[in-house]
């Protein structure tokens, strides 16, 4: 149990933070990447007759 020190703590928080920010910006990308959910919600005005 000698490798439980604080760098080791340390390092295993910064993994945690660093694969949750590459996950978010995955995430990200993905979603603006996709299709609009609703197509008739990005239809430009129709101009009035």
């Amino acid at each position: 149990m000698e490798f439980l020190t604080p760098q080791f703590f340390d390092m295993l928080v910064i993994a945690v933070i660093i694969s949750g920010v590459l996950l978010a910006v995955a995430r990200i990308r993905s979603d603006f990447r996709k299709p609009p959910r609703f197509p008739e919600d990005n239809q430009p005005p129709q101009p009035k007759e």
